[in-house]
């Protein structure tokens, strides 16, 4: 049987929980939907709430009925790949931080410019416009700042918020909604267009006539518990064998059934009994009348009664009652899904029947990249550049890095057109005190804006009094690429800070504290892009001298950087901006340690570095020469890699030779 949006495609790059959950929803109904992940950085709900054997089961119904492939974004080749995989895709939905698309080239105008037709879904806390647009936000500070909290709680407890979701599921019902209503648009005009939807306007528009009443008449609804105000008696009551039942009485009839059956018909005849409002002004009276009914019979008893006087009523479930209920059987509310990591899995179902083309889940939430070779090998991906895409994860390999002080605008936008891989921005060592604020202006002045290469902004301490300022101006600029992070000696610190800002973190050791904690400190979070070395002040915490009393404290970066998933960490500065000799020879020496690049603090330190990493001609053909026999064990079906001198060629050299061939790739100009 055909299904409402069969052949249509929607690349989901969202996480929690409303834009996942929207794709979801035109997965349950036909869509092939591409849930796309960084390569070492799941969907967070991967990981949240309770798991079975290492399962995470909140993922398993919020990615289910998609395909999972993992990519970079942040990677120009990755960002490239996405485009190509958009090119004829219908849908994408993403919830970064405005701004973050746009960074990496993938904004708008440039997905239209590939696809005129897609419809571009941008689910965020606040909107892409407006003076919060750029603040970090989840469904709880939706649920506060609409009014829900506020009208949510007992008349004399706490604002209440939801212990679920509420403000994320409302905005992912919501954006289903709006990417249909797109989609038919564009039956008619031919175009895609942009889906705004920002989290705290569909939970208001749920709660009702409150700006209205408050508009006409300056009312502002109470916190009421369980009761309205607009009739009674509405309540949940506790019935003799300690369960719950909840009563409604939103027509005049039932109210006046439920007095009848609790034997209070007397209060009927009252002539505030006659509208909603007077009822709810003597709710206290009808509460006690119900309650006292209620709590001498067992729930079924009182379920059974209401039913028989047919007044309103409902047992209080929890998930057991659910499952057992006859009603949601006859339904089909629960379905029993098909999963290969955990055999069978129930979840709800769709949560509507059409009677012709109905909506089904096909497979719960599948595997971290398990569809990766599929989708992209329908695109045209070799075998050879799908395994280069797994081994790198789509990470960037840079091999020079320019510093420029923070408070010399008048270079950085030479720095750009440097010829360097990569800029950073300091607003800590090469910044005086009384300066700071300035450069954290000029930084965030330069950072309104993307540029050709990635720049990151090195700021103050994780503990020091600048760093919050530094924040505050820097970390959500649609410029900026990457945090560096100096001093760094706690992992705990760092993941704090990680869950308070959206860009990639570059920590670095200058420290013996920090050079103890070198893993737990890469692998503190998936926010953590790399680490390195601060070399100067770590000679003087550690007393030494020259470049052979760090020889140990290198190699123990390198180890943290690879056991934690990281790309191959970059040296520290050489300070010496004339001892170009000596520079080649210190990196030389870096790169057979395993360090990939280099910062430089001046322009003409960038063709040394960039000489000393990049593959030399006879590592690029005996790279090329194993990738070719990588090849001929392809073609015959062979799991044994032999080379032509007779060789066996193990997983590592072949990971090493596609990062050279890359490497060689990219530097080729």
């Amino acid at each position: 049987m055909t299904a409402p949006l069969d052949g249509v495609k929607v690349v989901d790059l969202a996480t929690l929980f409303a834009g996942p959950l929207a794709a979801a929803f035109l997965g349950d109904f036909g869509a092939d939907v591409i849930k796309v992940e960084h390569p070492a950085k799941p969907d967070p709900s991967r990981g949240h709430g309770p798991a079975r054997d290492g399962v995470g089961l909140w993922w398993k119904v919020l990615g289910r009925n998609k395909r999972t492939v993992t990519l970079n974004l942040s990677d120009p080749d990755g960002a490239a790949l996405l485009r190509r995989l958009l090119a004829d895709a219908d849908v994408l939905v993403e919830n970064f931080r405005p701004g973050t698309l746009e960074r990496w080239g993938l904004g708008p105008a440039e997905l239209h410019a590939v696809n005129p037709r897609l419809v571009i879904t941008r689910i965020s806390g606040f909107g892409q416009v407006g003076p919060y647009a750029r603040r970090p936000g989840f469904g709880t500070l939706a649920e506060a700042m609409s009014g829900f909290a506020a009208a949510t709680g007992q008349p004399d407890g706490p604002p209440t918020l939801p212990p679920f979701g509420l403000a994320d599921s409302v905005s992912a019902l919501a954006a289903a909604y709006a990417v249909m209503l797109a989609l038919r648009a564009r039956d008619v005009t031919g175009a895609g267009q942009v889906v705004d939807l920002a989290i705290i306007e569909p939970i208001m528009a749920m709660l009702g006539p409150q700006v209205t009443w408050y508009d006409q008449l300056g009312y502002i609804q109470p916190r009421l518990g369980n009761r309205s105000n607009n009739n009674a008696p509405r309540n949940t009551y506790r019935c003799a064998d300690g369960r719950w039942v909840a009563v409604s009485t939103s027509a005049q009839s039932i109210a006046e059934r439920v007095l009848r059956l609790v034997g209070r018909g007397e209060l009927i005849d009252e002539p505030w009994f006659a509208t909603g409002s007077g009822r709810a002004a003597h709710a206290d009276e009808l509460d006690a009348a119900v309650s006292a009914w209620v709590s001498q019979r067992d729930r079924d008893e009182v379920v059974a009664a209401f039913e028989e006087a047919q007044a309103a009523v409902a047992p209080v479930y929890d998930v057991r009652d659910i499952l057992a209920d006859p009603q949601y059987a006859a339904l089909g509310t629960v379905r029993t899904v098909p999963d290969e990591e955990l055999g069978e899995v129930r979840m709800q179902n769709v949560p509507f029947r059409l009677t012709e083309t109905p909506g089904e889940i096909r497979h719960a939430g599948r595997r971290h990249g398990q569809d990766t070779d599929t989708v992209f090998g329908a695109l045209g991906l070799s075998a050879e550049e799908l395994a280069a895409l797994r081994e790198r994860g789509g990470a960037l390999m840079l091999l020079s890095w320019l510093y420029v002080p923070g408070d010399r605008p008048d270079r950085f936008a030479k720095a750009v057109a440097s010829g360097a891989d990569a800029v950073i921005l300091d607003l800590e060592d090469a910044v005086v005190a009384g300066r700071k604020a300035y450069a954290r202006d000029a930084v965030a002045e330069f950072l309104t804006e993307a540029h050709p290469v990635p720049v990151q902004v090195r700021v103050n301490e994780l503990t020091g009094p600048d760093l919050d300022a530094d924040l505050a101006a820097v970390a959500d600029r649609p410029g900026v690429a990457g945090l560096r992070l100096p001093k760094v000696e706690s992992a705990a610190t760092l993941a704090a800070l990680a869950e308070r800002v959206d860009v990639p973190l570059h920590p670095l050791i200058e420290s013996a504290a920090g050079l103890e904690a070198a893993y737990p400190i890469a692998a503190a979070h998936p926010a953590v892009a790399s680490i390195g070395l601060g070399e100067a002040d770590l000679r003087s915490d550690l007393g030494v001298s020259d470049d052979d009393g760090l020889l140990w404290a290198r190699g123990r970066v390198v180890v943290a950087a690879r056991a934690a998933g990281l790309a191959p960490p970059a040296m520290s500065v050489y300070a010496d901006v004339v001892d170009l000799t000596g520079l080649a020879a210190s990196c030389a020496a870096g790169r057979r340690l395993g360090f990939l690049g280099r910062a430089a603090i001046h322009p003409r330190q960038l063709p040394v570095i960039v000489d000393a990493f990049r593959p030399a001609d006879r590592e690029v053909a005996r790279a090329a020469e194993l990738l070719a026999a990588v090849a001929d064990a392809h073609q015959r079906d062979s799991g044994t890699v032999v080379l032509p001198d007779g060789r066996f060629a193990d997983r590592a050299m072949v990971a090493a030779a596609r990062r050279v061939v890359d490497l060689a790739a990219r530097y080729a100009a």
